[in-house]
């Protein structure tokens, strides 16, 4: 990967940030507090986005698990 190539993905992921934060909220209350219902939802949405914008389903799962591991790895830095 590039330096340009970096920093636009990390343009992405602050903008992604931002998205998540505003309306992950909104879906869990209306999941009624659920988290399973909310993280249906959700990975109906990102299976329609990313089926619309061309992935495959390898390249969706790559994406959620590069997710997944980041999300994990801040988490764990913010517990210590």
């Amino acid at each position: 990967m590039t330096p340009e190539e970096r920093q636009e993905s990390l343009a992405v992921l602050r903008q992604a940030i931002g998205l998540a934060n505003k309306h992950g909220q909104t879906i869990l209350d209306d999941a009624g507090k659920s988290a399973a219902v909310a993280s249906t939802a959700t990975a109906i949405m990102l299976s329609s986005y990313c089926a619309a914008s061309g992935m495959t389903m390898h390249e969706a799962v790559d994406l959620f698990m590069s997710v997944h591991k980041q999300t994990m790895q801040m988490v764990k830095e913010r517990e210590q």
